[in-house]
């Protein structure tokens, strides 16, 4: 499977109302840091590159700096003006491991090395599930 496969899915599953947009927001948001995303501070028009990602994802974390509901809000940007150049700033803040972690142990791994750097609320996504769906 390719990541922005990956990525629509995740999508689809976690905001059906605005998976479009939550899409976009992946693209044009997250920088790869090889194995996981992490949001960047502003949107940038170039979109993250495309690569095959592991086959054997059951299920992928997706961990939040901050609470935000994806079914009722796509409000993922602040707009900054004013600074050298108007900016477009992200809001939601997260970091999703395109990597499978069923094994309790490595999503812990996972879990607690987020916490680290303030991104506390895991949300465990199905991928088999969200391919069916």
């Amino acid at each position: 499977m390719m990541l922005h496969e990956l990525l629509k899915q995740v999508s689809r599953t976690l905001s059906p109302e605005y998976q479009q947009e939550l899409y976009d927001y992946f693209l044009h948001s997250m920088d790869d840091n090889g194995g996981f995303l992490r949001t960047r501070w502003c949107r940038w028009e170039k979109i993250l590159p495309d690569h095959k990602v592991p086959d054997d994802i059951k299920k992928l974390v997706l961990i939040l700096r901050d609470p935000f509901d994806f079914h009722c809000s796509k409000d993922y940007y602040i707009f900054e003006e004013g600074s050298f150049e108007d900016n477009v700033l992200t809001k939601l803040k997260l970091q999703l491991f395109y990597y499978d972690v069923s094994d309790k142990d490595v999503l812990k791994d996972a879990v607690e090395w987020s916490r680290q750097l303030r991104y506390d609320i895991p949300i465990v996504i199905d991928v088999a599930e969200a391919e069916r769906s």
